[in-house]
C-alpha cells in the first residue's frame, strides 16, 4: 500500500490487489483547489504501477466539484490512451449523484445507484 502526501483535505492511497488490479482510494474533497495536485499524484501512481487495470474508489470523497469531475474524466481518457483501463468502482452518495446528474458515469465505467436524491442522501 502506498499513500500520497495529503493535499489540503484530500488523500490518495494506492494498493495492488491479489488479482493485479491497482486500487486508488481517494478520501476528503476533490475540488478546484486540490484537482491539479491530485492529477499529478494520480498520474504518478498510475505510471509507477504495471497493473493493466485500475479502480478508483471514491466512496471516501465528501465533496467533488466540476473541476474534480474533469480531473477524473481526464485521468480516465489519459489511461485509456495508454492502453490501460481505469474505472470508478465505488462512489460516495455525493459523487454518485454528480456522475448521474452529469451523465458521465458510463465514461468512467461506473454503475450508479438506482436513484440518487438531489441532496446526495439515500432513502432506506
Amino acid at each position: 500500500m502506498q499513500a500520497s502526501d495529503p493535499i489540503a483535505g484530500l488523500w490518495v492511497v494506492a494498493d495492488t490487489a491479489a488479482d493485479g488490479v491497482l486500487t486508488l482510494t481517494m478520501t476528503g474533497e476533490l475540488s478546484i483547489t486540490t484537482a491539479e495536485t491530485a492529477r499529478t499524484q494520480l498520474t504518478a501512481l498510475l505510471e509507477r504501477s504495471p497493473a493493466p487495470q485500475a479502480r478508483l474508489d471514491l466512496s471516501g470523497l465528501d465533496f467533488c466539484d466540476l473541476a474534480g469531475l474533469r480531473l477524473l474524466l481526464h485521468v480516465s481518457a489519459q489511461t485509456a490512451a495508454a492502453g490501460r483501463a481505469v474505472r470508478v468502482s465505488a462512489a460516495s452518495p455525493a459523487v454518485d449523484y454528480l456522475l448521474t446528474l452529469t451523465r458521465t458515469a458510463p465514461s468512467l465505467g461506473y454503475q450508479p445507484a438506482a436513484e440518487s436524491p438531489p441532496d446526495g442522501t439515500r432513502s432506506a
